[in-house]
């Protein structure tokens, strides 16, 4: 009878290493998501049956009978704890018990040994160092639990680290270059030469401060330095908010733009517009605020260009091409606080417009439909105003041509009322 009831205790511990770690493992994965409080009730009655069992194994092998080890039936020690202690260190290690679960099941079997200790009936099974023996077995189980959680806990803290670090890394290459460029030189095998990508309709637009580097020199460096981080920085939303790439910042000029993918995922003109017209309305602004006298000028061009990396160890994401050159020119000659649009950029943006209106079909690259109105502003709240005056001139008083950027150019005047209203002149020529 004691025997059997010692097959079924093992039989029972068996079981129990089989069910308890899928049984936890799949409460804790349903639990919780929900909360600590769900999660729990359920790892404590887990380890309530858990020790339950234990408990029936330890005295199953502490109170063996006395009859047991007499006669010719007799089963020497040894052969008992062969058959004990390495089921309950199969089963204690299977478990997973984390360090403080260890600790309260030596504190139960000191107490357990104590007890069977004051019990007289019990002492005649003929074991003295039971308890000894299973509290070494039960403190190096905790050890290895504490050991185990250190362990997790430095790896975790090495992963978050790793995680953290990738994190800034990422933000930093996505300031260098367009985030589909970056996912496509993840899946670039080592050793691959930077990729290239030729754009079929660009539309970009350069901005540069007037009067900002004869106050830069009557400025102390850091103010001059924090001028412009403020100044960019709301570039910067304005940019994040109308899906507009930022190319780069030469000194202060600003140069952004949308076209196909991977350089930007919207590519519609009407948005780069837009953007350059709130670009001069943030730039009074901010001058206003400053009590400096600080204007900008905006020049924006539609066309082709080409993109790529440039660098070896401080790589950017660039354009090149005749549309730069061009687009330099007409930021030179644009009206002070007002935009200078080329024919092609114009041609684009009304091209975008008759999609809209269900005119004609969309072309390679450019999207189909409009982006949601931002700021309550209507998409279409400009229109072009073509340039009076026979010949283009810079602040220097450079003279070019309007064959040099494509034919004739145009300011922008926002419609009254859209918040972006520009001290724009009206007159329209031809």
């Amino acid at each position: 009878l004691y025997f059997a009831l010692r097959a079924t205790a093992i039989l029972l511990f068996l079981s129990m290493a089989c069910i308890c770690p899928p049984f936890l493992a799949a409460a804790r994965q349903q639990w919780s998501p929900l909360g600590k409080r769900r999660w729990w009730p359920v790892h404590i009655l887990s380890q309530a049956g858990h020790f339950l069992f234990v408990s029936i194994l330890v005295l199953s092998y502490f109170l063996l009978p006395a009859y047991a080890n007499k006669g010719m039936s007799s089963v020497p020690d040894n052969f008992v704890a062969l058959m004990t202690l390495p089921v309950y260190a199969a089963v204690m290690m299977s478990y997973q018990q984390d360090f403080l679960t260890s600790v309260v099941y030596i504190a139960a079997f000191a107490v357990m040994i104590a007890v069977l200790a004051e019990i007289p009936a019990t002492q005649t099974n003929g074991y003295p160092s039971e308890g000894i023996t299973f509290l070494g077995y039960s403190m190096i189980f905790a050890l290895k639990a504490y050991i185990g959680e250190r362990s997790f806990r430095d790896q975790f803290k090495a992963r978050h680290a790793i995680n953290d670090c990738k994190v800034h890394i990422e933000g930093i290459l996505e300031t260098l270059m367009p985030e589909r460029v970056i996912d496509e030189l993840q899946r670039m095998p080592p050793g691959a030469s930077a990729p290239s990508h030729q754009y079929y309709r660009a539309t970009l637009v350069q901005s540069d401060l007037i009067g900002f580097t004869s106050m830069a020199s009557l400025k102390p460096p850091e103010w001059v330095v924090q001028a412009v981080c403020d100044l960019f920085g709301e570039f910067d939303e304005l940019a994040e908010e109308y899906g507009i790439y930022k190319v780069e910042t030469v000194g202060d000029a600003y140069i952004a733009g949308q076209a196909e993918l991977p350089l930007t995922e919207e590519n519609y003109p009407p948005s780069v517009v837009q953007f350059g017209l709130k670009m001069v309305q943030v730039t009074k602004r901010w001058s206003m605020a400053a009590e400096e006298s600080i204007g900008v000028r905006v020049g924006l061009h539609s066309g082709q260009c080409i993109g790529g990396i440039v660098g070896m160890d401080m790589q950017r994401y660039h354009l090149f091409g005749k549309l730069i050159h061009e687009l330099q020119l007409l930021e030179s000659t644009a009206p002070e606080n007002g935009l200078q649009v080329s024919h092609a950029c114009k041609a684009a943006v009304e091209q975008a417009w008759n999609v809209d209106r269900g005119i004609g079909s969309p072309p390679r690259g450019l999207d189909r439909s409009p982006p949601r109105p931002r700021n309550g502003f209507e998409c279409h709240g400009f229109e072009f105003l073509e340039r009076p005056e026979m010949q283009l001139t810079t602040s220097k008083g450079e003279i070019h041509q309007y064959s040099e950027v494509g034919g004739k150019t145009y300011t922008v005047h926002a419609v009254v009322g859209n918040g972006l209203d520009l001290e724009l002149p009206r007159q329209r020529s031809g």
